[in-house]
């Protein structure tokens, strides 16, 4: 290959990605970035990660060999003159000449208070990108479920293509109308050596005492832009089907939760009140342990550790946390709504409930801490069934995607 043919294809490696938050923050969209950029480093690409600022970490940085650049406009909160994003991202663009800028959630400005300020982000982002002749991907984590109105010139702007996490997100986006060139499925996967080789860690063996059985909510209690309790990870849920668990059954049992709360400003302060009012009143107190945010790197030894992973969440698109714990051996509990129900088949690799039947949940867990022969067969059929979302395949399906992309540029 002459030296002219070599540059060309080095620069064809150089992929942006842009997204709302990234590690350390913990979260699904920010776990699958971070799998998906190691994976593109590790195979010869130039990654850039453009995010959103954050008081305790530096403006610009290397992790695991990826570029980090973060910048207050991506935080969608603040009002940024047009102008000043132009130019900002103008010479990231010029700096780095990435072929393709690769979005992800970029159509759902989610986590933010005023949604409209991060429309308004993308579209300039968009924008700039396509006058610099950078050919664009949106990687669509979430189904427009919430005000869908606010984001639609997002769903409507001409991606190159969009790749969506289940059939359940691409159904949504058909439905809401788009005027992508093109939209396909591409399932999030999973490190499966990191699971299927994890043990306890010291935090878990603590609290799992003999005979206890251990359900493990791994998501965000409080939102990260509010400091309010959560209603779509559906905390309450499991908060209420445990206070049944501990009224109609002795046995013991633990709550393991991660609780996301700052203690920074009055809002957080008032949440944690009303959260602990709500613990006492339903007499769990001994019940719940909490824990901080857990790394990506630490989570499977968490898993290793628990009976249960319980998230019910309202419209979850994909939930790579059940995935996770059923690689790790835990038994996985999801609503019978949206993503998860495309691998999760009820009663034989995992468990689907109605996300508003606190009963139902609360016999489900008395259920299994007694049953031996059911939990055996449901983790059996859970590992094989995570061997067939991995993170290698994810990504071989999305470099399938940038080169269709490229070929055709």
């Amino acid at each position: 290959m002459n030296i002219k043919g070599k540059m060309k294809e080095d620069k064809y490696k150089i992929i942006l990605f842009v997204a709302w938050y990234f590690y350390p923050k913990v979260g699904g969209v920010e776990t699958m970035l971070l799998n998906q950029a190691r994976y593109f480093v590790n195979t010869g690409y130039k990654i850039i990660i453009l995010t959103s600022s954050s008081n305790n970490l530096p403006a610009e940085e290397y992790i695991y060999g990826i570029k980090v650049i973060r910048r207050e406009y991506m935080r969608g909160q603040i009002h940024t003159p047009t102008n000043q994003i132009k130019d900002d991202f103008s010479a990231i663009l010029e700096k780095y000449h990435p072929k393709i800028v690769h979005f992800h959630n970029g159509s759902y400005p989610a986590g933010v208070k005023d949604r409209s300020i991060g429309v308004e982000v993308i579209k300039n982002l968009f924008k700039i990108a396509k006058e610099h002749g950078t050919s664009i991907i949106e990687h669509a984590h979430n189904a427009q479920i919430k005000q869908p109105e606010i984001t639609k010139p997002l769903r409507e702007l001409p991606w190159d293509f969009v790749i969506c996490v289940s059939k359940f997100v691409k159904e949504r986006w058909l439905k809401l109308g788009t005027r992508a060139k093109n939209i396909e499925v591409v399932y999030n996967g999973i490190d499966l050596l990191q699971y299927e080789n994890a043990k306890p860690n010291s935090k878990i063996a603590k609290i799992k005492q003999p005979n206890n059985f251990l359900i493990f909510f791994p998501a965000r209690v409080f939102r990260i832009s509010s400091g309010e309790i959560g209603e779509q990870k559906n905390f309450m849920l499991v908060l209420k089907a445990c206070r049944k668990l501990n009224e109609t059954s002795k046995i013991n049992f633990k709550l393991l939760a991660v609780s996301n709360h700052k203690n920074t400003n009055s809002s957080d302060r008032q949440s944690e009140k009303i959260l602990n009012k709500i613990i006492g009143e339903y007499k769990l107190e001994d019940k719940i342990v909490f824990v901080p945010p857990i790394s990506p790197d630490e989570m499977p030894n968490y898993y290793a550790g628990v009976d249960v992973v319980c998230a019910p969440s309202i419209n979850e698109t994909f939930g790579l946390v059940y995935l996770e714990a059923m690689a790790a051996g835990a038994i996985a509990i999801a609503s019978n709504t949206g993503g998860p129900r495309e691998y999760i088949k009820n009663g034989e690799n995992g468990f689907l409930v109605d996300p508003k039947d606190e009963t139902a949940l609360a016999k489900l867990f008395f259920r299994l801490s007694h049953n031996d022969f059911l939990t055996k067969k449901i983790k059996y059929n859970a590992r094989l069934t995570a061997k067939m979302f991995l993170v290698k395949h994810m990504c071989k399906e999305i470099e399938r995607i940038y080169n269709k992309i490229l070929i055709a540029s």
